[in-house]
């Protein structure tokens, strides 16, 4: 079997095998995020509604997991984060911290994030449907349409060069590298300690979490897949002649390339990024349809629409939000808070913040403006 599969991948061109991979690993996400309901907003919310807070470790827990996962495949020198962008030596600081506050409250307003919503669409959500659409279509205005020149404008105005400040990249172990003067593995490995270890001590110390095994293997896995993603570029892709882009998983901007490569799809090239999410989409609704009945976790198959006009502007204007905050803040609450930081880029950190930041001053206005 396996040497069938190595014949049956030799022939494909390096793109093909690399969106292959894509596929799998986001049939595989969304079967997860599906089964154990995985939802960064919704962890935000279970805090704000009940004081729960497993939700949220268990996103803590996957970006603590995809650090050391890829960290550890950067030690190995298998791995070359430096061509990722979110380790650029340009941050356009303004952008991404103004983008990740957007993206949170859009999250709030749509009641799920990017992946939230593919998740949902995939299980029969019309709600979701529209949002991805809006997202889609609104995110890529922002990359390449007309939103694009307000924010390559303030990317112009408001960013920092760090090699002005004698730094390679915005990465925490090249932080460490120069200024604690430790040699570049000994700093991958302190500074995937530093943060990854607060953040296991931050899940793990919660009785309530250490005892849920749902939401324990949703962080674990969700973090391994995120770490696959970067193998299956940054590995996988590497070849000599035809190198692929090393990306992580992301699910905002993708979804905009996805709907372009679905309209031109004759001459066009599928990607990575655009197979994932087509697999994230694919996985959630296979693993809707095997589900027999609503177990307040993961809900079968069936069509859901707005309950009335209120709930439709809601939505629509959390989508808008998203799609801006997203490719503003250069990925979503899995692109930069869990692929992101798992590159250490302080840049990233940072965003990560924002996010939670826009969420939670949002809520109080949610619930205010639509009463929900």
């Amino acid at each position: 079997m396996l040497e069938w599969l190595h014949a049956f991948t030799e022939e494909m061109p390096i793109t093909t095998t690399v969106a292959l991979a894509g596929l799998i690993i986001g049939v595989i996400f969304g079967i997860i995020a599906h089964r154990t309901r995985f939802c960064t907003m919704g962890g935000l919310y279970d805090i704000t509604a009940k004081g729960d807070w497993r939700r949220f470790r268990a996103w803590i827990l996957a970006a603590a997991t995809a650090i050391i996962a890829t960290q550890a495949m950067a030690y190995a020198g298998w791995l070359d984060l430096s061509q990722s962008f979110f380790l650029s030596a340009k941050v356009n600081w303004l952008s991404l911290l103004l983008g990740g506050f957007i993206f949170g409250m859009g999250m709030v307003f749509a009641s799920g994030c990017g992946m939230r919503m593919l998740v949902r669409m995939g299980a029969g959500d019309i709600r979701a449907f529209i949002v991805v659409l809006i997202v889609g279509v609104v995110g890529y205005m922002t990359l390449r349409g007309i939103f694009a020149v307000i924010r390559v404008a303030l990317d112009e105005r408001f960013h920092l060069d760090v090699q002005t400040l004698g730094l390679k990249d915005p990465g925490l172990p090249h932080l460490l590298n120069v200024t604690a003067g430790l040699d570049p593995q000994m700093a991958i490995i302190a500074a995937t300690t530093l943060v990854a270890g607060l953040m296991l001590l931050f899940c793990f110390l919660s009785r309530s979490f250490r005892t849920s095994f749902r939401h324990i293997f949703s962080g674990i896995a969700i973090g391994l897949l995120v770490a696959s993603a970067w193998w299956a570029t940054g590995v996988l892709g590497n070849d000599e002649f035809d190198p692929v882009p090393v990306v992580g998983l992301s699910f905002i901007a993708p979804t905009g390339n996805m709907i372009q490569y679905l309209m031109t799809y004759t001459g066009a090239t599928i990607t990575f990024s655009i197979a994932s999410v087509m697999g994230v989409i694919l996985g959630a609704f296979l693993s809707a349809l095997v589900t027999w009945r609503d177990n307040g976790i993961a809900q079968p198959f069936g069509l859901v629409s707005f309950t009335d006009g209120r709930d439709m502007l809601r939505h629509i204007i959390g989508a808008v939000l998203m799609g801006i905050g997203a490719v503003m803040a250069l990925g979503c609450t899995v692109g930069q808070s869990v692929s992101g930081v798992s590159t250490l880029a302080l840049s990233s950190l940072a965003v990560f913040a924002m996010i939670i930041i826009g969420a939670m001053i949002t809520f109080p206005i949610r619930k205010r403006l639509f009463s929900i």
